[in-house]
């Protein structure tokens, strides 16, 4: 009979990778799909585990077995499954021996001895200790078959793993440690300590399993997105009642589900998974932590967009509304600095690269908001006094020439581009007419700046100060 408490963590070592192209991606990704309804059923139902094992199996389509998939989705956007239906079917039919009378029993663990040692020789180190209990299951079973009844009943570790074999290969571990709290009788210290160990271990395998699988689909998923069903299949946590050991990685994933699900669905902003990105920092020491660098991804990708609406917002909007939209840009950064700032230095550190880049984007983004142009209403005098000048024309061309360089500022808010427009035409125009010219003509040589006085919002101020023939030449412009 399998139980988990063979497996070792040996399946975490490099496995073979083969790729998939786009043009075999239908075929492959049902495979996987079934392969992975098989796996789950190879403890609770193992007959109907072999046969859709066997069905992948002897699919002449499938080319790859026993080996980490890398599934090409999109041009160059892959995902990554683990794929061993040998071990699986191996395993399952070592569970289904248990299940059945001596005679089929051996026919069915001769047929996991052959898997498995098909997967080992497929480079799959996780097979070995699987191989190594149907082996030992079969040649005792040949061995029952001789023994004398009473031989086997006087085993108390036989007696005991009656129990406890069938709650381990259910992944029932807290039930399989209360059976060793309450019915290990004749079992050594030594056994008990033995068994207590393999139990914690099987459910730790369980737990490092499962962190194998979620953390590159965890990746993917967060850089594009998914549907809720791939949701839901990748926040399957392992059952928390039957656990007796924990794991950083699931008790994260269980504590933030909830959080993914309202971003997924669409009802909350990704700037709610801060709490999530910055509770992952401690999850791996490596260079790059997977699960952090994509959760921040997505909230700096969030926050990005949602300060570009409020520049967007400000460019034609008045004073009141501009100062709203800045207010909920400077409240977004703000969440950013605040995410940041709870990081560990060190840890930020090893994650300046994209951590300090994104920030200056951010910051970057603040350009974009409209400028007040404060020295205008210094122009307005200036084009008064130019009256008593003893030149007017030369005072008023000075004027024209600092206006001139004010328009070259370029990202300036509506009410300045407003007032500076209208002092551009007042003070062309005073030139114009002290030149001789007619109001129409003035206004055809000022043709440009009557859409853009338009687009503004029309003249600033009381134009009709400088004279009836400066108000008709506004009247053109704007008729």
């Amino acid at each position: 009979m399998m139980n988990l408490l063979a497996l070792t963590l040996a399946f975490v070592c490099a496995q073979d990778t083969k790729t998939v192209v786009r043009q075999e991606k239908t075929e492959y990704n049902a495979a996987v799909a079934k392969y992975r309804e098989a796996e789950a059923m190879v403890q609770t139902d193992p007959g109907a585990a072999v046969e859709r094992l066997t069905e992948i199996l002897g699919n002449s389509k499938i080319r790859f077995f026993e080996c980490i998939l890398k599934i090409e989705q999109r041009p160059g956007d892959y995902s990554e499954h683990q794929f061993f239906p040998y071990q699986a079917r191996g395993i399952a039919l070592s569970n289904l021996a248990g299940k059945v009378p001596p005679e089929i029993a051996q026919k069915h663990l001769t047929n996991a001895v052959a898997d498995l040692q098909e997967s080992v020789k497929r480079n799959v180190p996780s097979a070995a200790g699987p191989l190594k209990l149907a082996q030992d299951a079969l040649a005792k079973l040949k061995a029952d078959v001789t023994k004398p009844p009473d031989t086997v009943k006087a085993d108390p570790v036989q007696k005991f793993r009656e129990k406890w074999d069938p709650l381990m290969r259910n992944n029932r571990f807290k039930a399989a440690k209360a059976v060793l709290d309450k019915e290990s009788e004749g079992l050594t210290d030594d056994q008990k300590k033995g068994f207590l160990q393999s139990t914690e271990e099987g459910c730790r395998i369980v737990l490092t399993r499962w962190v194998s699988e979620f953390r590159p689909q965890f990746v993917s998923a967060m850089a594009y997105g998914q549907t809720p069903e791939e949701f839901e299949i990748l926040f399957k946590l392992p059952a928390e009642e039957e656990l007796i050991v924990s794991n950083p990685v699931v008790d994260w994933a269980r504590q933030y589900k909830t959080a993914f699900a309202e971003v997924q669905a669409q009802k909350a902003p990704a700037s709610t998974l801060i709490p999530a990105a910055v509770a992952s920092a401690p999850l791996e020491e490596r260079i790059e932590n997977p699960y952090f660098k994509a959760i921040e991804a997505v909230v700096f990708t969030s926050l990005k967009t949602g300060i570009s609406t409020e520049v967007d917002n400000a460019r034609e909007a008045n004073k009141a509304d501009r100062e709203k939209a800045r207010a909920k840009a400077d409240g977004l950064l703000g969440q950013w600095k605040g995410f940041t700032g709870k990081l560990e230095p060190k840890f930020v550190d090893r994650h300046k690269g994209f951590l300090g880049d994104h920030e200056r984007q951010l910051t970057k983004l603040f350009d974009g908001f409209p400028a007040e142009l404060a020295d205008l209403d210094k122009i307005d005098k200036a084009v008064e006094s130019a009256f008593s000048a003893e030149s007017p024309d030369a005072d008023l061309a000075k004027i024209e020439e600092s206006l001139s360089k004010f328009e070259t500022s370029g990202n300036l808010s509506r009410e300045s581009r407003q007032t500076l427009y209208t002092t551009r035409v007042i003070v062309a125009a005073l030139r114009g007419l002290f030149n001789g010219k007619t109001e129409e003509a003035v206004a055809a040589d000022l043709s440009s700046f009557g859409q853009k006085l338009r687009e503004a919002g029309g003249a600033a101020g009381d134009v009709k100060k400088f004279g009836p023939r400066v108000e008709k030449v506004f009247a053109v412009l704007l008729r």
